[in-house]
């Protein structure tokens, strides 16, 4: 709408549907449409935010609710973009900053006031990122720490620097025992050494699969961090898909297939003598 706003003003004065909701809406967009006053410039600027910004954070949305065992290793460079889209020190971006100066023309301190009015109108989604980075902060600190076990932003981090005692206050202490922590460092230059020149596509999981036999240590604390997930968007969408198999009458062929699960796994455990039939 924002690129083609003409035609948006076509559809609209030719739009004919009896619908009184939708009919409602073209009346005041219609209103609007008649002159380039200071309403009709505001609806331009706010179809250019959302069209910018809501596109921006769809994607990011799409790829925190991914369910790659990668994913926790890439989540905080995707929670950062966000944190770096809304600061007020950023530029807007330029569908936005395009419209703007079509209404402000060489004039710098018209424009100065619409980039006000524009950061003005996304304080309220800077506010909620910054409540929802506070709320969850223990978890943005896991993505944060998770980065190390990514192949090839790891091989740009300065470890000298890396906060080890915030991963180890982060996960379970039955999880990253003294030990497992311990051989983590031993391990840790060979880590560094094949992380070196990689290929910028190469995921953690391809890489520790490659390099299971330098690396046991690193590829099991991996295979724990990577079942961290930033949404619960993957449980859902397998919830999603297992009620399409079960349904109504099909309940009950769950609770067989459980039984017969459980059983055949016991059976296999404890059997020590073939069962011979007469």
């Amino acid at each position: 709408m924002t690129l083609h706003y003409p035609d948006v003003l076509t559809f609209i004065n030719e739009y004919s549907r009896d619908d009184e909701e939708i009919l409602a809406t073209i009346s005041r967009m219609k209103e609007l449409s008649k002159e380039e006053n200071q309403q009709s410039a505001m609806l331009r600027v706010e179809l250019a935010i959302v069209y910018e910004y809501n596109d921006f954070l769809m994607r990011a949305c799409y790829n925190l609710e991914g369910d790659s065992p990668n994913l926790i290793t890439f989540a905080y460079d995707i929670w950062v973009s966000i944190r770096f889209l809304f600061d007020p020190t950023t530029d807007l971006k330029p569908t936005v900053m395009s419209v703007i100066k079509k209404f402000s023309g060489p004039d710098v301190p018209r424009l100065e006031r619409w980039k006000s009015t524009v950061r003005d109108k996304l304080e309220p989604v800077r506010q909620y990122y910054i409540s929802m980075d506070t709320k969850h902060d223990k978890f943005v600190q896991l993505m944060k720490c998770a980065k190390i076990f990514h192949p090839v932003s790891s091989s740009l981090m300065d470890f000298e620097q890396y906060d080890w005692n915030r991963l180890r206050s982060i996960l379970p202490k039955k999880l990253l025992t003294d030990e497992l922590f311990s051989l983590l460092q031993k391990e840790l230059p060979m880590y560094r050494a094949l992380s070196m020149e990689l290929d910028p596509n190469t995921m953690a999981t391809t890489f520790f699969n490659q390099n299971s036999s330098s690396l046991p240590t690193w590829k099991y604390v991996f295979s724990m961090i990577a079942l961290e997930l930033p949404s619960s968007a993957p449980a859902e969408r397998g919830f999603s898909i297992f009620q399409d198999f079960f349904r109504g009458v099909t309940t009950a062929t769950l609770q067989d297939l459980i039984e017969i699960s459980v059983m055949r796994r016991y059976n296999f455990r404890n059997r020590t003598v073939p069962i011979k039939f007469a």
